[in-house]
């Protein structure tokens, strides 16, 4: 086999680069990085419409001061 036919049988056989295996790894770092900065939205969401419950009764009406 010459060189020629070595570098066909490679691209036809999709064998991995190690420039596109490169390539590859960082494609799916982004793809995690979006993953979380989506989850990290979600959450921030979550936690800024939580809402707000009130006490019945309160669980305080007003500051008394004691002194001996």
């Amino acid at each position: 086999m010459d060189n020629q036919e070595i570098e066909n049988y490679i691209a036809a056989s999709r064998i991995r680069t190690g420039r596109r295996r490169k390539r590859d790894a960082r494609k799916q770092y982004d793809k995690q990085l979006l993953q979380y900065n989506r989850k990290q939205k979600e959450l921030w969401q979550a936690w800024q419409n939580r809402g707000y419950t009130e006490l019945t009764p309160p669980v305080m009406k007003g500051y008394i001061r004691y002194f001996v």
